[in-house]
């Protein structure tokens, strides 16, 4: 089993989890944006962990959501501030 990358599925988990928290508790949108983004990065991380048989058609389109839920966290961001 590769360490760094149970480590990098429990980082990104918490910053799931920190995402929630943020949208949920602070009442800031792109919590949950940026949570989208992670917990896409831990299905992947998961997937590749385990050798679960996924298809480039697969990932390719939630890598686009988790591209457009980053680009949309950013823009979230910007406008509170």
């Amino acid at each position: 089993m590769n360490y760094i990358q149970l480590l990098s599925i429990v980082l990104e988990i918490g910053v799931c989890v920190g995402g929630v928290v943020l949208g949920w508790k602070k009442m800031k949108p792109w919590g949950y944006t940026i949570a989208l983004t992670y917990l896409i990065y831990v299905y992947y991380d998961l997937a590749k962990l385990y050798q679960w048989e996924l298809s480039p058609n697969e990932l390719a389109p939630l890598f686009l959501v988790a591209s457009i839920s980053a680009v949309v966290t950013v823009g979230l961001a910007y406008k509170q501030e």
